[in-house]
């Protein structure tokens, strides 16, 4: 779904509550509520997050639902879309992923994820070799510069 979200979040929605009274801001989000002693944090939505939550509404798929329903449903999806089965928590991994190697700090991804220590999400954000060379570039730009040596930083 794009979200980052866990199918207990998901499932714990309210559609009049949580979801639909903020798909239509500048920018669309839902209220997650607290999960795993945490706390309630608004999670903005890309476009292809809020076209889901759309779906999700229109299809009446809210409501409580228990894991097994919801792996049984998840199969299935695979199935009818011709995807080789494969975990759903797979989408969080790579939802953090794709923020950190889109450049965002691991504070975020963290926030987003709704994880209580940095160690959690640091579990689920892959470092990217391009984000490690770059900051080296970075670094080796900088260093040049303070010490005046403009050629060597270009």
């Amino acid at each position: 779904m794009r979200t980052g979200m866990r199918p207990s979040q998901v499932k714990r929605l309210d559609p009049d509550l949580d979801i639909r009274p903020y798909l239509d801001g500048n920018v669309p989000f839902v209220q997650v509520s607290a999960g795993k002693g945490g706390k309630a944090y608004e999670l903005p939505l890309t476009s292809s997050g809020k076209a889901a939550f759309l779906l999700f509404l229109r299809v009446g798929a809210a409501g409580t639902f228990s894991t097994q329903a919801f792996h049984k449903s998840w199969m299935l999806a695979c199935d009818q879309a011709h995807v080789e089965r494969f975990n759903p928590y797979k989408l969080r991994h790579s939802f953090a992923t794709m923020l950190r190697r889109e450049g965002a700090d691991l504070a975020d991804v963290q926030a987003l994820l709704g994880h209580k220590s940095p160690k959690t999400t640091a579990r689920y954000a892959d470092v990217s070799q391009e984000k490690l060379a770059a900051a080296v570039q970075r670094l080796e730009r900088g260093w040049n510069e303070a010490r005046g040596n403009k050629k060597a930083s270009a």
